[in-house]
């Protein structure tokens, strides 16, 4: 699991990068100004003048909610390669799916020692 830190900055560079990218749909991209259109706007759910506290986890809510959606209605092979990217950019190693079978070559060897060189 990833700790939920990680996550956000993973997730927020995922979405600049996803806004920057062409081949993502403008429609898509309004998801995002929308969103944090929400933060700067006065109307909230849950006013944090009447709720102390709580006032900012609305404002959490929709900024999550606003950018997984984003992320989600983009096309799949586009967020998967910008993920891969990161993640290499990050450290990680992708865990590879096992060759699948007719992929590979089986053959047999033999070591040779250094007596066996003399033959």
């Amino acid at each position: 699991m990833v700790p939920p830190f990680r996550w956000l900055i993973r997730q927020g560079r995922l979405t600049w990068r996803l806004v920057a990218d062409k081949r993502v749909s403008i429609w898509l991209k309004l998801i995002v100004p929308a969103t944090f259109l929400y933060l700067i706007v006065p109307v909230d759910l849950l006013p944090g003048y009447i709720f102390p506290g709580l006032g900012f986890l609305d404002d959490l809510a929709v900024t999550v909610f606003g950018l997984t959606l984003f992320i989600r209605l983009c096309p799949r092979h586009i967020v998967e390669e910008h993920l891969s990217d990161i993640d290499s950019i990050l450290g990680r190693v992708k865990k590879e799916k096992p060759p699948e079978p007719g992929s590979y070559i089986e053959g047999s060897y033999r070591v040779i020692d250094d007596k066996d060189e003399d033959r």
